[in-house]
């Protein structure tokens, strides 16, 4: 009993407490002179997190059997917490209306800036962190994709747009416009193609590389900034944020999003058959917190967006737990 509660000690001191206090920064910072909320998080979309896509996925080597089983797991595990979680709103007899956000709230998980750090952070001692967030870039990617077409269908889903066939369908178009004008996805698919060429030039790729090599030093110094920047705008977003009272839909989705979100991802695991590293890393991957993208949604609709709100800040506030156990459970041998 006192070895795994040193284990999880060192683990909360070495990989959570480092997230905290960024967020921390990010939200004193907020609060203290009000950051411009708009350029940070665009900061960190638009110009970090491509570059870490991108170095992940060129400096490790993924086999195309990897990724089709990373997205194909993605999908299933969503697909599976999304059924759980429109059950449990039937269950509890939550109102129609709130049903689609707590679908979202538990499914969509906090995959970007705080689900890549923890890789980062999770996998660094044993050496393996790029390839850990590289395989995971992939989970990001087929969640997005997701969120950006299943997601504004439950969005929509609320009172005032049940019955605006029309207005979703251009939701869903826009959706799809935005999803296309993702840098994340064109990172993907640049890392991909690098990896391709590689791949058939072989040692003749040498020559490429040296005169190729200036601008793959400004990805890795861009790369190098991810964590500060995309962690301190995730504690600024939360500081944005305001939980007055409590909410019974936002405490069921955090429930649903931080316990059967882990156990429904061990159960995907399991139902594959992974074994060792790429198992270890969707399990850490699956204790996550709500993603913002889904209060953003709620938002843009008018569905229930004060306890979309609430969501991400109750997932928030107590992913450490989660994601501490979920790490102890990939090192201590859960999933070989």
């Amino acid at each position: 009993m006192t070895d795994i509660l040193v284990e999880l000690g060192s683990i909360l001191f070495s990989v959570v407490l480092p997230i905290l206090l960024i967020a921390a920064i990010g939200f004193v910072l907020q609060r203290g002179v009000g950051l411009d909320m708009a350029t940070l998080t665009r900061l960190s979309f638009y110009y970090v997190l491509p570059a870490v896509v991108f170095t992940s996925l060129v400096g490790a080597e993924i086999e195309a059997a990897a990724i089709a089983m990373v997205a194909a797991f993605t999908v299933l595990s969503i697909l599976l917490t999304a059924a759980i979680a429109f059950l449990a709103t039937l269950l509890f007899r939550l109102p129609r209306r709130s049903r689609g956000a707590v679908v979202m709230g538990a499914s969509i998980q906090n995959a970007g800036n705080f689900g890549l750090t923890v890789q980062t952070l999770a996998f660094r001692s044993s050496g393996l962190a790029e390839a850990a967030t590289s395989l995971y870039s992939f989970y990001m990617v087929t969640q997005n994709v997701l969120t950006f077409t299943a997601g504004v269908g439950l969005a929509s889903s609320g009172e005032g747009h049940a019955t605006e066939g029309r207005a979703r369908l251009r939701a869903l178009r826009e959706a799809g416009r935005q999803m296309l004008r993702l840098p994340p996805v064109y990172a993907v698919a640049a890392g991909v193609a690098v990896m391709l060429v590689r791949g058939r030039l072989g040692a003749a790729a040498g020559p490429l590389e040296r005169l190729l090599d200036p601008i793959w030093q400004v990805i890795t110094l861009v790369r190098s900034a991810f964590v500060g920047v995309a962690v301190l705008s995730l504690g600024a977003q939360l500081a944005t944020l305001r939980a007055q009272k409590m909410d019974p839909a936002a405490l069921l989705a955090a429930i649903l999003r931080l316990v059967a979100g882990p156990v429904l991802g061990l159960a995907t695991i399991a139902l594959f058959g992974l074994r060792g590293f790429p198992a270890q890393v969707l399990l850490v991957g699956s204790a996550n917190p709500t993603a913002v993208n889904v209060m953003l949604l709620c938002l843009q609709f008018r569905n229930n967006e004060d306890s979309a709100a609430r969501m991400v800040l109750y997932t928030t506030l107590f992913s450490p737990l989660t994601v501490t156990l979920a790490i102890y459970a990939a090192r201590s041998g859960l999933v070989g």
